[in-house]
């Protein structure tokens, strides 16, 4: 999710870092952008940030290369995997070129050294980052969503569902597809006529928007009929 009025809303950033004294530096840095406002919510560990991470609250993720026994570019493959659209900079202790171009395969739209941190550097990172999100969205959003509803096209539908097909095994998890159609809805379109039903596709398409989690898929089979792909999920999940 990226703000509809990026000079005036507020963003929020995620910081992923075990680091409590790096944690307060970059949160002082942060409260003094001059583009803003921006809020920075902090979490410590692996777990939180990665559903932090996919919750879709963010406009950006901080995210520290060391978390314990695990690693930020573990992290960043997983949420990718699910297809977190959050854009990410990387934070390294180091300049290793390795973990720098490593971070960049995995999909990092930046990578910064916690000893090179200056208001205006980190600043800018994040903006750039954001605006480049922001654009990359709205090209695929041209490419992949139904014009009518914005869910995802028929086109869009099968290329996720195989994926995700091929995924399920690999990574050991369930995958769910439920498929709905509207009731009746040829009815609608005779008695009021096509624009009423346009209408009525685009509101069931905000009700259902509404519920489902960011990894999922939505999407305009065609006519009234929609579909989700619901990952890592069972039967009863469903």
């Amino acid at each position: 999710r990226f703000p509809s009025d990026p000079m005036n809303s507020e963003k929020k950033i995620l910081l992923i870092d075990d680091d409590l004294a790096i944690a307060g530096m970059i949160g002082l840095l942060v409260s003094r952008f001059r583009r803003g406002p921006f809020a920075l919510e902090h979490v410590a560990d692996y777990a939180s940030g990665l559903q932090g991470l996919l919750s879709g609250d963010f406009a950006l993720c901080l995210l520290d290369y060391h978390l314990g026994s695990r690693d930020g570019l573990e992290l960043l493959r997983e949420a990718k995997a699910l297809r977190c659209p959050t854009p990410v900079i990387l934070l390294t202790g180091s300049g290793q070129e390795e973990t720098d171009m490593a971070a960049m395969d995995h999909g990092a739209a930046d990578f910064m050294e916690k000893g090179e941190l200056t208001l205006h550097g980190l600043e800018r990172a994040v903006c750039y980052a954001m605006e480049m999100a922001g654009a990359m969205a709205q090209l695929q959003a041209m490419a992949t969503q139904d014009k009518l509803t914005g869910m995802l096209n028929r086109r869009e539908f099968d290329r996720r569902l195989q994926e995700e097909w091929q995924r399920s095994p690999r990574l050991q998890r369930p995958l769910a597809l439920v498929m709905l159609d509207l009731d009746h809805f040829k009815q609608i379109n005779d008695t009021h006529g096509h624009q009423v039903g346009d209408e009525v596709l685009c509101h069931v398409a905000r009700l259902l928007k509404g519920k489902v989690r960011p990894v999922d898929c939505l999407a305009r089979l065609g006519g009234d009929e929609v579909a989700r792909i619901m990952v890592a999920t069972d039967r009863v999940g469903a």
